[in-house]
């Protein structure tokens, strides 16, 4: 039997995309990464614990995720993402919502198309949590946090045409 292979993955091999055109009929997929310094998820898991007298110690059971993911970046004029979440400062309500897709460039579909990777889609919330800072002698900078809404999509994301679907690709 060959023994299987470890490899670490790289930051480079998840990607995250934003829907920067939301109120359109077409989704319009930018890649978040022009100057982030750090996407951060976190599953904020919902647990429920039960602690029966027939029992030491309590019993936990995981109820549900509240999926974010924090955003540290610098402000990149001119980068579709970077400038559509700094558009969003102060904006509220339906201004804020859109759709993150998660891709998982670590397997590749299993046809003969080569660009189309694992992924997840969300409906999403975003808040700006610091529009920009100043600084002497720095770049301004910029934080916000990408709140899901509901369970993710699971589907396929073609890096090539950024089109996600939900069945995987066939080859040409």
């Amino acid at each position: 039997m060959p023994e299987s292979t470890i490899t670490v993955p790289k930051n480079t091999e998840i990607h995250l995309f934003v829907n920067t055109t939301p109120q359109e009929e077409t989704e319009k997929w930018s890649r978040i990464g022009k100057g982030v310094t750090a996407a951060t998820p976190s599953n904020s898991p919902t647990v429920q614990t039960q602690h029966y007298i027939d029992a030491a110690s309590p019993t936990h059971s995981v109820t549900g995720l509240e999926k974010t993911f924090a955003i540290t970046a610098e402000r990149y004029v001119g980068d579709e993402a970077n400038d559509y979440f700094a558009e969003l400062d102060d904006k509220t309500g339906d201004d804020v919502k859109t759709q993150i897709v998660v891709v998982y460039l670590t397997k590749a579909a299993s046809t003969q198309v080569t660009t189309a990777y694992p992924a997840k889609k969300y409906e999403a919330t975003i808040g700006v949590d610091q529009p920009f800072s100043v600084e002497g002698g720095a770049t301004q900078a910029m934080s916000l946090t990408i709140y899901t809404d509901g369970d993710p999509v699971e589907g396929w994301f073609d890096t090539a045409t950024k089109a996600f679907t939900e069945t995987e690709p066939s080859a040409p």
